[in-house]
């Protein structure tokens, strides 16, 4: 039994990868693979399986009690954000479009118990413009903000947050670009100065260490005056024997890698020749006794990452006998835990992890001690889901507008997108973000790079070992979260009269649809907690008896508190990655700016361009002398209508009207085919003789006292109040004395804060000038924020193309199981088509 004990312990972290000891999985699978590879007879492979049921027993009981490491690693879960705007760059007076994605850190799932969510919005000297409320539901959200023309011209800031993020320091923020043509000119205020040549030549052992008599693994960039150079070369030297060692050239980010068997007894140096300059650098010195962790290109499957681990000759004394226990991890959040006996015989240990126990996108393997110390780490990148596939189809194609079909290819869940429509010249959108970055790299990173998705693996691993967030201390703030987690908002009171037992309060809400019932406390308060309900939106309470009876009761209520409050100033100071090729490109569009079309710049004038809808319903014909008139049409109703109905009864029974009495108010909608969102009202405005008043105002209004009603289902001269349409009663002569009682026995109040209400319809700010090949670069097409693509069907969507014959689609999306999806489409259309 201690023999074939021994055998299993050495085999132990080649095979033991299929062990994770927070689950306790079983270890057959091991066994298999062992009896596979040394064909061993059964007697041998049924003791194999008592004794490495034993030693896994007492190893998960070993690592369980030794490696805990609190100090570090935590459960409490993080958010990443995603901010998909419909363009980088605006011009003042024109709208943000924005739709947000919240995810989880540790599932990349859409985040579901958390459902406010903050937008600031942050001036270009970093001071808070505004703080915008809005509903985040199934881990999204979407919404616009004004510009107004006086703001100069600069980078802006939008910050994305939740109360519970406020807990980490993990700030999202996303800069954009706003330009004022009518006091600057846009760009020439970040004008590059000609200064002296500045060459860095940085170094990055892998895993953080060099070792003697060791072939170790350098990264390296090679920057001037912290722009990146692409493509250049770079030669490396042993300078005790004059041998050259490596001629590499950095790749399109300015980074190399290298391998070099180092010599104690020696010394390199990194030349570059560079503008008829000759720059050089000594490597850093080596140590001798350190741990390695290499990362094997996996080739052949994408089923594992094997890694080699290789000690010093003094670590592998040091650790001899000794466990030692590979983590996975990320933000603090342990993934899988491998544990292996360390042997002074050997000096390498492959250890293969299976994707299953790893991150999507960015990951840590950190090796701990015994003493749950830190002795090596490694980032790298693997993407262990597969990304979203989606094809696009061009269908019908009008004057001003093109219907396209979206098919999911490899995915058989219901998939969300937010798409941008703008000219496939457009300047307007540069160096914009993907979701794919957003969420599985760009977090973990100390620079803000543009975009990686196009990158090759060795180019992500580069871009990791030189750019990721460093270490500093492998330690946790073991006090609880401050910040916790908020679900809709709150309306907290007390009842000031005395009540018996089992009455209850009752609050409704016509505009945002609630009737919700809560207990009395013994103290004679109450909450309404995880309300959903619009800012400066209006809500009722009353008492309710045993039977459910409005009975006559004080309310008092509390004023709500934000308890969410926002940084006046902003901490952004995210360095930009460029490259020489980003520089070069951003010269050529300000020289643009500036030799073709400044004065053109003097003319821009900014129109409103409404996205088309779909048309009102023609039942309303002209009403001449009258506000509105040729959109309001007067009902007809006689003597047996006015006997049997009240208004609401009657309005009720009218087409496309929708009227409702309820305990507490009444409700009066227009229907009509719209794009209304979560947060739209759909409240008519009422005008009674005129006067502006609420639905419940002509509730148990007797129809035989209306001389007439006429409704403007359009609300065409009415403004935003009229958004959703207006009904107009006059009353009868001798009846402009009609009042109603106000209702004594209920409380009305409305919302100090709360969710923004998003616009139904884009409308885009076109710029007009003189020339017709300028709207190829500033003008914005079409933003649809909310498209949902279904499995096995075709979806179908029409945007807005103007007059252009080649347009761009940027498209970002995700599906409930993570699953990521960003793409930009060349969509070339042919005239007379």
């Amino acid at each position: 039994m201690n023999f074939v004990g021994s055998m299993v312990n050495r085999l132990y972290a080649k095979y033991v990868n299929s062990v994770i000891y927070t689950e306790r999985k079983s270890i057959s699978l091991c066994i298999f693979k062992f009896y596979k590879q040394f064909k061993m007879n059964k007697l041998l492979i049924l003791l194999l399986l008592l004794s490495n049921y034993v030693f896994s027993q007492s190893e998960n009981q070993y690592s369980e009690t030794v490696f805990e490491n609190k100090d570090y690693f935590h459960e409490f879960q993080q958010e990443k954000f995603f901010l998909h705007t419909n363009k980088t760059t605006y011009f003042t007076g024109e709208t943000i479009w924005w739709k947000a994605y919240v995810v989880s850190d540790f599932s990349d799932k859409p985040i579901t118990n958390t459902t406010n969510l903050y937008v600031n919005f942050y001036d270009a000297n970093k001071k808070l413009i505004s703080q915008q409320l809005f509903y985040c539901e199934n881990g999204k959200a979407y919404g616009e903000i004004e510009l107004p023309s006086t703001l100069d011209t600069g980078e802006y800031y939008i910050n994305l947050a939740t109360q519970w993020n406020k807990n980490f320091k993990n700030k999202y923020t996303v800069p954009i670009y706003i330009i004022n043509s009518k006091t600057s000119n846009p760009l020439d205020e970040d004008l590059k100065v000609n200064i002296a040549d500045a060459i860095d030549i940085a170094f990055y052992p892998e895993s953080g260490s060099l070792l003697n008599n060791t072939t170790n693994t350098i990264y390296l960039t090679l920057q001037n005056n912290d722009v990146f150079l692409a493509e250049q070369a770079v030669a490396i030297t042993d300078n005790t024997t004059n041998k050259a060692i490596a001629n590499i050239k950095t790749n399109k980010l300015g980074h190399a890698k290298f391998n070099l068997l180092y010599q104690a007894s020696n010394n390199y140096t990194a030349t570059v020749k560079y503008e008829d300059s000759t720059y050089t650098k000594q490597l850093p010195k080596t140590l001798n006794s350190g741990v390695l962790i290499h990362k094997k290109e996996n080739l052949n499957t994408k089923t594992s990452q094997d890694f080699t681990i290789e000690f010093s000759k003094e670590m592998l004394a040091q650790y001899n006998e000794s466990t030692i226990f590979a983590t996975v991890h990320r933000n603090q959040k342990l993934l899988y835990i491998l544990p292996f006996k360390v042997n002074k015989k050997h000096k390498k240990y492959v250890i293969p992890i299976e994707t299953e126990n790893l991150f999507n996108g960015f990951n840590i393997i950190t090796l701990f001690n015994e003493k749950n110390h830190p002795i090596s780490e490694r980032p790298f990148y693997v993407e262990t889901k597969q990304n979203i596939e989606i094809e696009t189809i061009k269908n019908d194609t009008t004057k001003d507008s093109i219907t396209i079909d979206f098919q999911l290819k490899n995915s058989y869940t219901s998939t969300n997108l937010s798409i941008s429509v703008l000219p496939k010249d457009t300047k307007l959108n540069e160096n914009s973000s993907n979701i794919i970055d957003a969420f599985l790299l760009k977090p973990y990173l100390k620079t803000n790079i543009h975009s990686a998705n196009h990158l090759a693996d060795v180019d992500l691993d580069m871009l990791l070992q030189t750019q990721t967030k460093q270490t500093v201390k492998h330690t946790f703030n073991k006090q609880p979260p401050i910040y916790l987690q908020t679900r809709g908002l709150s309306i907290k009171g007390r009842i000031n009269t005395e009540f018996k037992k089992n009455y209850k309060v009752l609050l409704t809400s016509t505009e945002n649809e609630i009737i919700e019932v809560t207990d009395i406390n013994p103290d004679k308060s109450f909450v309404f907690p995880n309300l959903i309900m619009r800012d400066s939106s209006n809500y009722k309470l009353a008492v309710l008896d045993e039977k459910g009876v409005i009975v006559k009761a004080g309310i008092y209520v509390y004023k709500q508190i934000e308890n969410y409050k926002s940084d006046s100033l902003l901490v952004y100071n995210k360095n930009q990655f460029l490259t020489t090729k980003e520089i070069v490109k951003e010269e050529m569009f300000i020289d643009y700016i500036d030799t073709k079309d400044s004065e053109i710049l003097d003319e821009v004038l900014l129109m409103g361009k409404k996205r088309k809808e779909i048309q009102m319903d023609e039942l309303y014909p002209n009403t001449l002398n009258e506000l509105g008139k040729g959109f309001t049409q007067k009902l007809q109703f006689d003597e047996v209508d006015e006997m049997n109905n009240t208004v609401i009864q009657y309005l009720n029974n009218q087409s496309g009207v929708v009227a409702v009495e309820r305990p507490m108010g009444a409700s009066i909608i227009i229907t009509r085919t719209t794009f209304d969102s979560f947060y739209d009202s759909t409240e008519a405005l009422i005008l009674l003789n005129g006067v502006p008043t609420d639905a419940e105002s002509v509730a148990y209004l007797p129809l035989s006292e209306v001389e007439s009603i006429k409704i403007n289902a359009s609300g065409a001269g009415y403004g935003t109040r009229g958004s959703n349409g207006v009904i107009f009663i006059d009353l009868k002569k001798g009846g402009e004395n009609y009042k109603t009682t106000p209702n004594l026995n209920y409380y009305t109040s409305s919302t100090d804060f709360g969710f923004i209400t998003s616009r139904p319809t884009f409308v885009a700010s076109q710029l007009i000038f003189n020339s017709s090949a300028t709207s190829q670069f500033y003008e914005t097409l079409d933003w649809i924020p909310n498209f949902n693509i279904l499995p096995n069907k075709s979806n179908t969507l029409k945007i807005y193309k103007g007059e252009h014959e080649n347009i761009k689609l940027f498209i970002n999306g995700m599906n409930n199981d993570g699953q990521l999806f960003c793409k930009v489409v060349d969509l070339p259309i042919k005239k007379g088509l």
